[in-house]
């Protein structure tokens, strides 16, 4: 690789990064988050139960493909 390539995937590695860092800094789970999150509705399978969950270690996976 020519060194013009590599200085270039370095700058916008360095851009990409900052600006994920400056938008992970806006998100804060604040207590009316957690309420919308925990009253959230599933789009396609039928509603649990809350208490389903309780005591129980729960994974969630969120998937984005860009």
């Amino acid at each position: 690789m020519g060194i013009r390539r590599i200085l270039f995937l370095a700058v916008v590695g360095i851009a990409v990064a900052l600006v994920a860092r400056a938008h992970a800094a806006e998100i804060s789970l604040t207590p009316t988050l957690k309420q919308e999150i925990a009253n959230a509705k599933p789009l396609r399978a039928a509603p649990d139960d809350r208490e389903m969950f309780d005591g129980r270690p729960l994974l969630v996976v969120f998937f984005a493909s860009w």
